[in-house]
């Protein structure tokens, strides 16, 4: 028995939504190949621009235009903010106390007990006046 798949989502739009042309258009004028086919569709369902009746995202969709205004029209779209990877690290930036003072406290310790003889044959000066 065969089955038949298909692998894109967007089995119910018409011609040019099912091969995808205008959504690989869209990414590639906006260098933006994150974004998915939905938020491409949603964009364009809720796109308002208007430039002077040159062309309307119902155009860009039906594939009408020239490669200018397409490009012009493509570039007024809101598309949402791309996702970066410029999130939190994994290692803490701020350390506390002890462990950025962790190298002092080193020396500190290695250097106490060869110190330590002198600083008991070390005469205190104290003037009264």
């Amino acid at each position: 028995m065969t089955m038949h798949m298909s692998s894109s989502g967007n089995t119910g739009l018409p011609g040019p939504h099912r091969a995808g042309c205008v959504f690989d258009e869209i990414r590639s004028v906006l260098n933006r190949p994150d974004l998915s086919d939905a938020v491409i569709l949603e964009t364009l369902a809720e796109s308002r621009t208007d430039q002077g009746g040159v062309l309307s995202p119902r155009d860009l969709v039906a594939g009408l235009g020239d490669a200018a205004q397409r490009a012009g029209l493509i570039r007024t779209l809101l598309v949402p903010a791309p996702a970066h990877g410029l999130d939190m690290p994994l290692h803490d930036l701020n350390p506390p106390v002890s462990i950025r003072l962790t190298r002092l406290l080193r020396r500190w310790r290695r250097l106490l007990p060869a110190a330590w003889p002198r600083l008991k044959r070390a005469a205190i000066i104290a003037r009264s006046r």
